[in-house]
């Protein structure tokens, strides 16, 4: 038997135009000091990029994924405060959100089959004679690290620690890109979350609630006109703004607002999400001629051909 690769994709769709073909699209939420040059650079030869391409062409009935287009918001500021009102004013040109399609090659995709086998091979044997930890990723990553104390001043707490809750990738026992880089980072690391299945206690994620209301609005929009769907599952994007935005700020958590940053407010998020609908409409409408689903989960054996 082989090893199942799993992955879960936000949207696959149909491009026309120059790059015409089936990308997976990717929505993503940074802070606003991330330099986005740098971003794009490293996405474009990421693990996970090369694997959504490869995983789509390993299905039974393949989907010959081209690559990503990569749709990045920036959490910044929208303009200056207003000393005597102490209002914060937004700039006409404020859209800081960004587009770009990457293409992934048959060399990088065999690349991924090469990384990902050596890693697996590399897990089952730690299973055999232990999970070593890397230190010189301890001190890159310092008390960062939610296995810090355990791992390397061997202080376990046990309130501080809990059982981790299956994600997609347990659903269908398989590993996804994640886990084979967290295994890259430190074996010791991986082994606490994925071999022991436990997961550190924390406080309210706030970043991360957000990102996922914008993720939610963004897939509404791109969601199906009226409901309607093609017979093979597809669709035509609806751009129904109004449904994208209450979709986002259903997903807004209560009591989020009280305790998130400036530019993660439900009011900032509706605001980003507008003025993105407004620039990408039209260049949107041209450019997917179909949507082929969101959410999607593929799972392929590396071991078959």
């Amino acid at each position: 038997m082989g090893s199942s690769i799993v992955g879960r994709l936000d949207m696959i769709a149909e491009v026309e135009g120059p790059a015409k073909g089936i990308y997976h699209v990717q929505f993503k939420t940074l802070y606003g000091t991330a330099s986005i040059p740098g971003y794009m650079k490293e996405v474009a030869v990421s693990m996970h990029e090369r694997g959504y391409s490869w995983l789509g062409r390993a299905q039974k009935k393949p989907i010959p994924i081209k690559g990503t287009i990569l749709v990045v918001f920036q959490k910044t500021v929208t303009g200056p405060v207003n000393r005597k009102t102490g209002v914060r004013s937004v700039k006409e040109d404020w859209a800081p959100f960004t587009v770009e399609r990457l293409s992934i090659t048959p060399r990088a995709r065999e690349q991924f089959v090469d990384d990902a086998s050596a890693i697996l091979d590399w897990i089952e044997n730690c299973r055999e004679n232990g999970f070593p930890r890397f230190t010189k990723n301890c001190v890159q990553y310092g008390r960062a690290c939610i296995a810090y104390d355990w791992c390397r001043m061997g202080a376990f707490f046990k309130d501080e620690w809990e059982t981790r809750a299956p994600d997609y990738a347990d659903k269908v026992n398989g590993v996804n890109v994640s886990r084979l880089l967290t295994f890259q980072v430190c074996p010791k690391l991986y082994e606490v979350l994925y071999e022991l299945n436990l997961s550190k206690k924390s406080d309210k994620k706030l970043s991360a609630d957000f990102g996922t209301a914008v993720h939610n609005g963004v897939e509404a929009w791109y969601g199906p006109k009226g409901g309607k769907k093609f017979k093979d599952g597809g669709w035509k994007p609806g751009f129904d703004d109004r449904l994208a935005l209450e979709t986002f700020e259903r997903s807004i958590p209560e009591g989020h607002d009280e305790e998130c940053k400036e530019t993660e407010t439900t009011g900032y998020g509706k605001l980003l999400l507008q003025r993105y609908f407004d620039r990408y409409r039209i260049p949107h409408k041209k450019m997917f001629s179909k949507i082929l689903g969101t959410e999607v989960t593929l799972v392929a054996n590396l071991n078959e051909e």
